[in-house]
């Protein structure tokens, strides 16, 4: 648990001030501490997500595919040892639907799209509407079926996106400004792209 803890703190450093090497040795710590726990660790959940966090990170920060493929391991492996009902499963979801999205636009292979949506609907599904996370399962789902309907043209794509990002904004709390912010700009981006496509807003 030390290994791992440090790793975030290292991590928090990095995010504070982008300093490398702190980055590096988060990457490293957690990857130690995954390696050192059992699968039966009820700790080693808590791992694999850190890990996946580092790594998407090193991955944004550089654009090194490894990266991503690791960090889309990491987080299949944490959902395969866990279960529906874990409380934490939404976020599981959620991290590998946004690693799945940094893939698709990498490479616009129309299957990480898919899966993205697949996984954003089971994270729904599954974090009740008062979940600290349900905010951001749904504007991951919603963002990826904006990018769906981009690219197949389906207005029920860009239907429901609309309906996921209008209600992830409304979830953020409103002492969140820039996040709410944020969300309010998909938002408005989802209307502009229903306004161009068919003329119209509401």
């Amino acid at each position: 648990a030390d290994l791992s803890l440090l790793g975030m703190a290292l991590f928090a450093c990095y995010e504070e001030w982008a300093e490398l090497d702190s980055l590096e040795q988060a990457v490293a710590l957690e990857q130690r501490a995954v390696n050192l726990a059992p699968d039966g660790d009820p700790n080693k959940l808590k791992y694999l997500v850190h890990l996946c966090l580092v790594l998407g990170a090193r991955y944004k920060r550089f654009g090194e595919l490894a990266d991503l493929e690791r960090a889309i391991a990491t987080t299949e492996r944490a959902i395969e040892l866990s279960h529906d009902g874990h409380p934490e499963m939404p976020h599981y979801l959620a991290l590998l639907g946004m690693s799945l999205m940094d893939r698709y636009r990498k490479f616009n292979d129309l299957a990480d799209l898919e899966r993205a949506i697949e996984v954003g609907q089971r994270a729904n599904e599954l974090a009740p509407k008062d979940h600290l996370l349900k905010p951001t399962c749904l504007e991951g789902l919603g963002m990826s079926l904006k990018d769906r309907f981009g690219r197949l043209g389906d207005p029920a794509d860009l239907d429901r996106a609309l309906e996921a990002l209008e209600r992830a904004e409304e979830l953020t709390p409103d002492n969140d400004q820039s996040l709410k912010a944020n969300r309010l700009a998909n938002f408005s981006a989802a209307l502009t792209a229903r306004f161009r496509r068919f003329g119209e807003l509401g």
